[in-house]
């Protein structure tokens, strides 16, 4: 039996990503509802739109060489609206793309919890190129030798933690984040004449922070990719 294989059409192509982009938009609710493991879900759904090997095809790419199409700029809603600065100083996990949630109460945990950022409506956001959104900015700074970009976010939650695979061994830096070995960032914040110190909880950063990349790529794709395609295949 032959094993050859035969080219997508366009239409087929575009098919598959409407099928990711409404895989990517359920595991954003679940997350948003509550499951913060829909994280990993979501990593998978970016990695096939997204990612790039010498084995396999994103389908952003598969776009751009059928549809004789040029990357689109994407849109940066990171703190920092680019990299995160002075990644050689850091001393506690930091992130651009997640901010914390402070309960402040003399009976509240003290506790950071992180959260997504989500686009505004009527907010004004840099746009990057491709390329320097995805893979050269840095989005969480574990210490002053650990830097993770998006590609890497996504990557280390599909690729070793559960979005398509969970390997015996795993990356260092995916491994200071779950096991809570690098130093977290504090708030001293005082209430009724004491000082409460609250510490952030980072283990479910990189879930947090795939939600926001997942945000942005949602917002170019049907923004921009899909209305795209949709007046090609017209053509």
């Amino acid at each position: 039996m032959s094993n050859s294989k035969i080219q997508r059409t366009n239409q087929e192509i575009f098919q598959s990503v409407i099928e990711q982009i409404n895989f990517l938009n359920n595991d954003c609710n679940s997350y948003d509802n509550g499951d913060n493991f829909y994280g990993k879900r979501i990593s998978l759904a970016l990695r096939i739109l997204l990612y790039d090997s010498k084995f396999s095809h994103s389908l952003l790419r598969q776009i751009k060489d059928e549809f004789v199409y040029n990357y689109p700029d994407f849109i940066d809603i990171s703190t920092t609206k680019g990299s995160l600065p002075n990644p050689e100083t850091t001393n506690f996990v930091r992130t651009s793309l997640c901010s914390y949630l402070l309960n402040h109460s003399i009976e509240s945990e003290e506790i950071l919890i992180p959260e997504p950022i989500r686009i505004k409506n009527g907010g004004k956001y840099p746009f990057r190129s491709f390329k320097t959104w995805w893979e050269k900015n840095y989005v969480v700074l574990i210490d002053d030798k650990n830097y993770l970009t998006r590609k890497d976010v996504v990557t280390l939650l599909a690729d070793q933690d559960g979005g398509a695979h969970v390997d015996p061994n795993f990356d260092q830096r995916l491994a200071a984040i779950k096991r809570l070995k690098a130093n977290p960032l504090k708030i001293t914040a005082p209430i009724n004449q004491i000082n409460k110190t609250y510490t952030a909880d980072y283990q479910n950063i990189l879930e947090a922070t795939v939600r926001s990349i997942a945000d942005e790529t949602l917002y170019i794709f049907n923004n921009n990719i899909i209305p795209y395609c949709q007046k090609s295949l017209q053509q």
